[in-house]
C-alpha cells in the first residue's frame, strides 16, 4: 500500500488516503461523500440524529434493495467537519456492493461518529471547507465512479473561511455534484430559509438539490430518500419527494 497525502488549497487540513499500487480501481455507480456538520451550533440531539440517520440508512431494506440491487455498487466516505482546518474522517473510502458491506460501514459510523471533538478544535462553520474536504476525498478515491457526489449535512449558514460559493465552483469544475440537507428549515436570526440559502450558495451539478427537514424525525427520512436519488442517479422532479 502507498499513502498519498492530499492537502487542501486552504493549507490547513489534509486527508490521508491509502490506495493499492498496480491494481485497477473498481467502477462504482456513484461515489458519495457524507460531509456531516459538527460545529458548535449542532446540539447533542442534532449530532445524534445525523449519526443515527446514516446508520439506519445503511441498514434499511429499502436502501439495500434500491441502491445496491442488481449490479450496483457504491463508493462511500464519511467525515465530520466544522471550521476551517477541522475534519474528522469516520469512514475511509469503502466499496459497498452488498448488505454485509453496508453493515460494516454502518458499524464503523456508529462506533466512530458523533464523538466530542478534541479541545481547541475550531467550532465555527465553514461550508466551503466542507466542500473542499469532500473534493479532496473524491480526488483520491481508489476506484472510478459514474457520478461523484458530495452530500452536505448542516444546521446553518457558513461563518468561517471563504464564501461557500467559491468551493462550490471548484467542485463544479471537477464535474462533482454537491447536494445539501439542512437539519432545520431556518436558523433563527440568521437565515429564515435554509433551503434557499443552500440553493444559492452550496449546491451544484446536474440534478443537484437542497432539502430542509421540518424536524429531526423528518431528517432521518430525507437522508434515506436523498441517498436513494444519489445512488440511482434520479432527478428529484421525477419522484414524489419529499414523501408526505
Amino acid at each position: 500500500m502507498t499513502s498519498v497525502r492530499i492537502c487542501l488549497a486552504v493549507g490547513l487540513s489534509c486527508l490521508l488516503s491509502s490506495t493499492a499500487v498496480g491494481k485497477s480501481p473498481t467502477t462504482v455507480s456513484a461515489a458519495i461523500v457524507f460531509a456531516v456538520d459538527r460545529s458548535s451550533s449542532i446540539s447533542t440531539e442534532e449530532m445524534a440524529a445525523q449519526v443515527s440517520a446514516h446508520v439506519k440508512l445503511l441498514r434499511s431494506p429499502e436502501f439495500l434493495d434500491k441502491a445496491l440491487g442488481g449490479d450496483r455498487c457504491l463508493g462511500l466516505h464519511y467525515f465530520e467537519w466544522s471550521g476551517v482546518g477541522d475534519v474528522h474522517e469516520v469512514l475511509p473510502w469503502m466499496t459497498v456492493c452488498s448488505a454485509s458491506k453496508a453493515e460494516v460501514a454502518a458499524a464503523e459510523i456508529e462506533a466512530k461518529a458523533g464523538l466530542p471533538p478534541p479541545s481547541g478544535t475550531s467550532r465555527r462553520s465553514s461550508l466551503a471547507f466542507a466542500i473542499d474536504s469532500g473534493l479532496a476525498a473524491i480526488n483520491v478515491m481508489p476506484f472510478r465512479a459514474s457520478r461523484k457526489i458530495i452530500s452536505i449535512s448542516t444546521d446553518g449558514i457558513s461563518n468561517d473561511g471563504v464564501p461557500p460559493s467559491e468551493a462550490r465552483d471548484r467542485a463544479a469544475k471537477e464535474n462533482c455534484i454537491v447536494n445539501a440537507i439542512a437539519l432545520t428549515e431556518g436558523e433563527p436570526g440568521l437565515e429564515a430559509d435554509m433551503k434557499a440559502y443552500l440553493r444559492r450558495n452550496v449546491i451544484t451539478g446536474d440534478g443537484s438539490f437542497a432539502l430542509a427537514a421540518r424536524d429531526l424525525d423528518a431528517y432521518e427520512q430525507l437522508v434515506l430518500q436523498k441517498t436513494l436519488l444519489e445512488a440511482r442517479g434520479q432527478e428529484r422532479r421525477r419522484v414524489n419527494y419529499p414523501p408526505k
